[in-house]
Formats: structure tokens, sequence, C-alpha cells
């Protein structure tokens, strides 16, 4: 995952027509906690800095990177940007499995979980569920040949939820 930034410009300052903005990285091992802090500090530092008599502590967002816009409102990142950062690194599914899930508004502490695979479409889906259950194990080869796995893709499809072909089962 590429380094995700968020940039924020002091509020009041830009309120009065001057730009003093800051880029703070927000991706690993950093917590919402720590991030308010950085924020304080900088801030601090502005109304320090200028001894213009103006307290500098509140903040708009300007600018972002690598961050999905569900998490980013006009004044801050969302909390829940940490927890999904958090959960995306000890998951063992790859990122764009993991970003599946959450489009699809699952829990990101079950997304890793609830996680089936990746499949063309349903009838691929349908031959992994018969191979992993050994389904069709000890029927005779030709019998076997006529099962249908269309249908059986269609039916498992109503038990998962799918997107750019990740498939999650629904509970």
């Amino acid at each position: 995952m590429d380094t995700p930034t968020i940039t924020y410009h002091s509020l009041s300052d830009y309120v009065g027509g001057t730009c003093i903005s800051k880029t703070f990285e927000v991706g690993h091992g950093t917590t919402h906690a720590e991030h308010l802090g950085e924020i304080t500090e900088w801030l601090d530092g502005i109304t320090e800095a200028l001894g213009d008599g103006e307290l500098r502590e509140e903040w708009i967002v300007c600018d972002f990177e690598n961050i999905p816009s569900r998490y980013v409102g006009e004044y801050s990142i969302d909390p829940e940007w940490f927890d999904y950062v958090e959960a995306r690194e000890i998951s063992h599914l790859d990122s764009e499995a993991f970003d599946a899930g959450v489009a699809l508004g699952l829990q990101i502490d079950n997304i890793s979980d609830n996680y089936i695979g990746h499949f063309n479409c349903t009838t691929d889906l349908a031959h992994d569920y018969v191979e992993c259950t050994g389904m069709l194990d000890g029927l005779n080869t030709r019998v076997a040949s006529y099962f249908d796995y269309e249908s059986l893709g269609r039916d498992l499809a109503m038990d998962y939820s799918e997107f750019n072909g990740h498939y999650f089962h629904n509970y």
C-alpha cells in the first residue's frame, strides 16, 4: 500500500486568507489519538511562531492521498481509518481482496474470516466448492461429468457477496 497522507489547513488562517498547511502520514503504527496530538502540536507551533495573539486550534482537510474517501470528512479523518489500517496489516489477504470486503460493507474484523476466494464467474466458484467439499468423490467419472456446475454456482452465489470477483460469506 502506498503511504496514506492527509493535508490540513489551519482553519483560522485559511478563513483569514492565508494558507498554512501540513501533510501528515497516517498509515502503519499511527493511532487516532497520536494523529490528533500531531495536529495539536503543529497548530501550537504556528501560534507560537507567528506570535500574533491568534490561537490556532481548528483545522480543515485540504487534500488526501491513498485513503478511501469514505474515511475523510471536511474537517478530519474518521477514527475508523486507523482500525482499517491495523486490520489490513494483520490480514492474510492482499489489499485488493481486503478492499473488496470493505467495498461490500463488511466489518473489517470479519473480512479475512469471511473470504472465500477470487473467481471469474459463479461456475468457477462451484468447481472450487465441489473440489473443496469432495461432493463428487466416489462417483464414476462419467456420471460426474454430467454435474451442473452452472446451476450450483448460481445457488451458491445467493449465500455469498461478491465484489470484483472476490467472494465472501454473507454471515
